[in-house]
């Protein structure tokens, strides 16, 4: 407004303070302060990062579980039932990411560990898909 003024212009007659003379747009007393409030908002928030979670240390005890080709009919090769224990009571199907051949054979017995896995499960399979480790052949 200052620097208006000192240019010898006069002020036009619709002339009020709060009306920017270069647009004739009415600027708010609390206008630039929303501006700032959101500005502020905007680069002041910054998320976290998030520090990688440790992976769980693995089970000190294994599975028990059969080798079964139950489910060959429909599609899938071959997926291990687990045996019901006390921390889980009810009959558990896993589907194994990749089983060596030594213990692909139908009714084997094996004990393994496993950590259930994110892969979408198998066209033709019922179960969890997981990746096993560990396997030793029982009896």
């Amino acid at each position: 407004m200052i620097n208006y003024w000192r240019s010898g212009k006069k002020f036009p007659r619709n002339f009020e303070f709060g009306i920017n003379p270069v647009l004739p747009i009415k600027i708010s007393p609390m206008k630039p302060i929303f501006v700032f409030a959101i500005v502020f908002a905007l680069f002041s928030c910054k998320t976290a990062k998030q520090a990688a979670l440790p992976e769980k240390p693995a089970d000190t005890t294994k599975s028990i579980g059969v080798v079964s080709h139950e489910q060959k009919k429909t599609g899938c090769v071959s997926v291990i039932v687990v045996e019901p224990t006390a921390d889980n009571p009810e009959k558990m199907v896993l589907i194994p990411s990749e089983l060596p051949a030594e213990f692909d054979k139908d009714g084997q017995r094996i004990a393994f560990r496993y950590l259930p896995s994110r892969r979408p499960t198998p066209d033709g399979c019922l179960g969890i898909p997981a990746q096993v480790t560990e396997i030793e052949k029982l009896r």
